[in-house]
């Protein structure tokens, strides 16, 4: 009854009753995106009036703290079934709070390769236009920590890194690592070769260990205890403003657009404790809610896909074909070894060491398309092992297996897939569908690439003949068969993008085609998927879309 009652009142909207307020800008979403659009465009010296608005509950007090990839948080996002799974669902985890995915991801820091950004990303998204973004946005290890530590010569860390913004990026936890990890980079570094600086666009190819969103609490010790780094705590956390007020809790229903220029948004509908407000704009509304809400909310408001709108009864404001199109997720696929010794169980990001590799199977590429990570003991068959759980030979043999797992990422799948509303429900969950049906030639390749890159690893070199003793997973568990591996057990990287894309579904300015005063800054807007993680490139791009939006109004 409730329900129904709001989504009548979203489309049948009566002013009478509503209590209604008036700012500069309204960004929905206070995750990895919003967070960054709020602080920016609330700051002096222009001050201007902002809402932001999450959907999630407020931060906890241990919000610093590493939270799990389920829980309270999370809305429960699942794929239709997917063919090449046979019919699987894909898990897609997501956080419902003030800051985001960010509360929960992997935290990693890497940039993207500067190739990729140079040959597919649109006039103005490039490697030049980003950089300095990236600069803003770091506080780098580099400019603390003695280089014969890091590896990174002060000329490149002045050049490659920042060191006043605000996001800090912590070193690797270089002295709690193990001798087996260390031995496997150096067997990499002869091999494909060491990066000790991924970040550096001059060599983008190799392995690594891992740097993270995390703000150490000693900075001058390479071993200090850290805390994960959210864009909510490096711009938001503590700061007082009179000009910016932030809600949680509060759901947006649609976008509000003037009777008379029917194109024109002119702010938001929002539930919020049981009640309905109207906020109204005076400039824009800038959509952080992330790759599956930002074109929900737009479907819901009546932009998007004719198609699709018109048999759900949604009046249609603009025909924009690209809302909710160009869904594209890393692929990912888990192995596990024996080990002649026990790894011991260290903090994280202590044993994350990675490869960023070609495969050589996209002859127009000139830039890496796999990513492989390795952890000392994560008893995992697969991301989604919050549905699996842990896996009864790694987790519970007795005695305990010595063991270390590794996690191939397909980075730039050819599958797509879309986003589309299923009811006029704010409530409801979009239909999400990563078009992992029919996978092509390359993308089972590239993952086969990863598998056969670690095997070869494990066996051929003198650290494998070493340290591991046998492959235990896939192992022999499915007859041998890698395809029969790839189809049970083929999961999400979580690394979502491109559901309203720069350049089809917004403007080069992030404005959403169609319709004015609406604006798009978060994973969502990716025009392309990235050869690594995309929370270093997220945050460089809010920063641009942030500089882009002053640059309008000041």
């Amino acid at each position: 009854m409730y329900s129904g009652f709001l989504i009548a009142f979203c489309y049948i909207y009566v002013t009478y009753g509503l209590t209604t307020q008036e700012y500069d800008f309204i960004v929905v979403g206070v995750g990895s995106g919003g967070s960054i659009m709020a602080a920016r465009l609330s700051e002096p010296p222009n001050n201007w009036t902002v809402l932001a608005l999450d959907r999630g509950a407020a931060p906890h007090p241990q919000q610093q703290q590493d939270d799990d990839l389920s829980g309270l948080h999370d809305p429960n996002y699942f794929s239709i079934a997917q063919n090449y799974l046979l019919n699987r669902l894909v898990r897609n985890p997501r956080y419902y709070g003030i800051g985001g995915t960010a509360m929960i991801n992997g935290m990693t820091a890497v940039a993207p390769s500067r190739n990729l950004l140079d040959q597919l990303w649109p006039d103005g998204w490039k490697w030049n236009d980003l950089f300095p973004y990236m600069l803003k946005m770091q506080n780098h290890y580099c400019y603390y920590l003695p280089s014969a530590l890091t590896g990174i010569t002060e000329e490149d860390c002045k050049l490659w890194h920042g060191q006043s913004g605000p996001v800090d990026i912590a070193p690797p936890l270089y002295n709690q690592m193990p001798e087996l990890l260390h031995e496997m980079m150096k067997e990499c570094d002869q091999n494909v070769g060491f990066m000790n600086d991924y970040d550096n666009p001059n060599k983008q190819y190799g392995c690594y260990f891992q740097q993270q969103f995390r703000s150490p609490l000693n900075r001058s010790d390479p071993d200090s205890p850290t805390v994960r780094e959210s864009t909510w705590h490096a711009y938001l956390d503590g700061i007082s403003r009179t000009n910016l007020q932030i809600l949680d809790s509060a759901t947006v229903l649609k976008l509000i657009f003037d009777e008379n220029e029917t194109t024109e948004c002119i702010g938001v509908l929002y539930e919020y404790k049981g009640n309905i407000y109207k906020a109204l704009v005076k400039k824009e509304v800038i959509l952080s809610a992330g790759v599956f809400d930002t074109p929900k909310l737009l479907q819901l408001s009546g932009v998007g896909p004719k198609e699709w709108l018109e048999p759900l009864g949604v009046p249609v404001v603009a025909d924009n074909s690209y809302v909710g199109q160009n869904l594209i997720d890393q692929m990912a696929l888990y192995m596990a070894f024996e080990t002649t010794e026990d790894i011991p169980s260290l903090p994280w990001g202590a044993d994350t060491s990675g490869w960023l590799l070609n495969s050589g199977l996209n002859k127009n590429n000139n830039w890496t398309d796999i990513q492989i990570y390795s952890y000392s003991k994560y008893p995992v068959l697969t991301l989604d092992f919050p549905i699996t759980g842990y896996d009864p030979v790694l987790a519970y043999s007795q005695p305990p297996i010595s063991f270390i797992t590794f996690l191939v990422f397909n980075t730039q799948p050819d599958a797509r897939g879309q986003i589309k509303i299923q009811s006029l429900s704010p409530y409801d969950r979009p239909q999400i569908d990563h078009g992992w049906h029919e996978l092509t030639e390359y993308d089972i390749s590239n993952l086969q690439y990863g598998v056969n890159f670690i095997r070869n690893m494990s066996t051929n070199t003198n650290w494998g003949k070493k340290y591991i003793k046998k492959e235990l997973y896939p192992g022999n568990r499915y007859d041998g068969s890698d395809d029969l591996h790839r189809r049970l057990n083929m999961c999400s990287a979580y690394h979502q993008a491109g559901t309203c894309s720069i350049g089809k579904c917004t403007d080069n300015q992030a404005r959403v085609i169609g319709i004015q005063n609406v604006r798009v800054c978060d994973v969502s807007l990716f025009p392309t998927q990235l050869n690594v993680n995309p929370t270093y490139t997220l945050y460089s791009m809010c920063e641009k879309v942030a500089d882009l939006v002053k640059s309008q109004y000041a």
